[in-house]
């Protein structure tokens, strides 16, 4: 059994293929437009593609267009198909570009994955592995909008919606940091929630490919981490920074929150600590501990440390 990724602009594609059982599996995010759909052709037809030979499973769920050229590369898998072809759920616009050409009724859909069983014999092994890829397959361009919208959401709460585009455009540095490196250091203000969150939101979902955490679950850890650090790393004040890290491995994801505060304090029992709780639910690890102080690195980093510290370090397994 063969996984190859590919990527073009606007477009990511996983294709699974198994030679021996004619069984191939190919999920597509992003765009199926012209110039990215031409280019994976040429790739496909020269390496993957035998005509009469696959069975087809095709995932669009994360596909944000198509174009005449996307669907006549659908058609072409339904021509060229062994015995069957199964697609999946049609967001909107793309089901729409469908039924415009007038093709629904001679495909085959299936609504969630684990319909795929119920409609046709499929090897377990390549069924799971069908499943892991869909699930890593970066939805960015599926999940942007919603992000934005709550990350403005977020920063409307705590600036006023009347404030949101002027201040956008002076954390607009942080927002790009967040893209570009796996570390930021921000300051200890409730308005930087918003940029914990897409700090959360690019580790995650982004970059982990990890769909088993919902965004509203991604909000509250933001919410749960700064107001924890101002409340009682810093007395209730917004001063001092926080710092935020993330490094991906194969099998998890490791996110580092620090403050340099007071420190944390184990809540009482059946008082508080409702926060830390949720976030266990969450991640397969929640630790706290005390982060290591170095005085000179802090100062080249414009950092003043008001006590011993507190680091939450959240791990989440990717399979």
């Amino acid at each position: 059994m063969e996984e190859k990724y590919l990527k073009y602009e606007r477009m990511e594609v996983i294709c699974i293929y198994h030679y021996e059982k004619g069984l191939m599996g190919l999920i597509f995010a992003g765009s199926m437009d012209t110039d990215p759909i031409m280019m994976f052709q040429r790739e496909f037809f020269n390496q993957i593609w035998m005509p009469k030979y696959y069975n087809y499973i095709v995932d669009m769920e994360n596909v944000n267009f198509i174009s005449s050229s996307g669907l006549g590369f659908i058609m072409m898998l339904e021509d060229s198909k062994k015995d069957y072809l199964l697609i999946s759920k049609l967001p909107v616009d793309i089901k729409d570009a469908f039924e415009l050409l007038g093709i629904m009724e001679w495909l085959t859909f299936y609504e969630s994955v684990e319909e795929i069983k119920e409609k046709v014999s499929i090897d377990d092994e390549f069924f799971e592995r069908f499943k892991r890829a869909k699930e890593k397959l970066t939805p960015m361009e599926a999940h942007l909008s919603s992000m934005v919208k709550r990350t403005v959401k977020i920063l409307a709460e705590y600036v006023g919606e009347e404030n949101v585009i002027t201040e956008l455009d002076k954390m607009q540095e942080y927002f790009d940091m967040i893209k570009s490196s796996n570390e930021i250091i921000i300051p200890a203000q409730r308005k930087f929630t918003s940029v914990v969150y897409q700090f959360l939101f690019q580790a995650i979902c982004v970059e982990a490919g990890i769909t088993s955490i919902k965004e509203s679950h991604i909000e509250m850890v933001a919410r749960e981490l700064m107001t924890n650090a101002i409340n009682h790393g810093y007395g209730g004040k917004e001063i001092g920074k926080v710092r935020l890290q993330r490094f991906l491995g194969k099998n998890e994801l490791v996110i580092y929150f620090v403050d340099y505060g007071r420190g944390f304090t184990a809540p009482k029992k059946g008082h508080h600590g409702r926060g830390l709780a949720l976030m266990r639910k969450i991640f397969d690890e929640v630790n706290i501990g005390i982060p290591k102080i170095n005085e000179e690195e802090l100062k080249k980093l414009g950092i003043t440390p008001y006590g011993k510290g507190a680091v939450v370090e959240l791990i989440k397994r990717r399979y």
